[in-house]
């Protein structure tokens, strides 16, 4: 028997709901032609507190904050028209305020006819965003990360990790393209905004404090870094977890 008559007996479905139930961290979701969840694994509803039966049949407007969602619908845009997204890091709500770094793929869903009918993606936690960690050995780009994590409050430049790290500025630069997809000083941001996300969330310091503590001692910078990845302003983040839906 080849490969394509074994799946044949298979009933729809099987892999998909009961597999990817079983994966402990990486949230795993299939939406339809017009954004609706279609099925939604225990991991991606233990993001958002809820039962997936409160997720299926809803869309990101209903579910996630309104600067997330626009990304959200950008990338899945591309995929219905027939594009791929692969290891792309993205944040996701995990409970009202807190946002994580996910590596994201997805891929356009087609029926009998090639025609593209919906979507299915796989997020897993960003080790390196989430803990200063890569696994790997300590490479150049693991030196950098970690330098990172533990000097959170300080203001960190491209030269700066280059010499923590002990490799060029471009080298440094290819490492991080190859395994993250994404540039140093961009990493450094996305890790300082998630931080920010949580103390603007859990404590009582003062948006300016919240800056100091990521690094930003300037209010006005701040503000502009956040909002470049949040799509809002610090303040109005904080403001709006007194009525955000997650």
């Amino acid at each position: 028997m080849n490969s394509d008559s074994f799946f044949q007996h298979i009933p729809s479905g099987q892999i998909t709901r009961q597999l990817l139930d079983t994966l402990p961290d990486t949230i795993a979701y299939v939406k339809d032609l017009t954004g609706v969840y279609q099925h939604v694994n225990r991991a991606f509803a233990a993001t958002l507190e809820r039962p997936p039966g409160e997720i299926i049949g809803r869309l990101d407007a209903d579910l996630f904050r309104p600067e997330l969602v626009k990304l959200y619908l950008a990338d899945d845009a591309r995929v219905l028209a027939g594009e791929t997204i692969s290891e792309k890091a993205e944040l996701v709500t995990h409970r009202p305020g807190f946002v994580r770094w996910y590596i994201t793929n997805k891929i356009p869903l087609r029926n009998g006819s090639g025609d593209v009918i919906g979507l299915a993606g796989l997020s897993r936690p960003s080790k390196s965003h989430l803990s200063g960690s890569t696994g790997l050995p300590a490479t150049a780009m693991e030196r950098a990360i970690t330098h990172v994590h533990t000097h959170m409050e300080e203001q960190i430049d491209l030269e700066q990790l280059a010499r923590v790290s002990g490799v060029s500025v471009s080298s440094l630069e290819r490492q991080f393209k190859s395994a993250l997809q994404t540039s140093p000083g961009k990493f450094v941001q996305e890790v300082k905004v998630s931080r920010a996300c949580e103390l603007l969330a859990d404590s009582s310091l003062t948006v300016y404090q919240v800056g100091q503590k990521v690094g930003y001692p300037e209010p006005v910078v701040f503000c502009r870094a956040f909002k470049r990845h949040m799509g809002i302003t610090p303040k109005n983040y904080r403001n709006s977890l007194q009525t955000s839906i997650v």
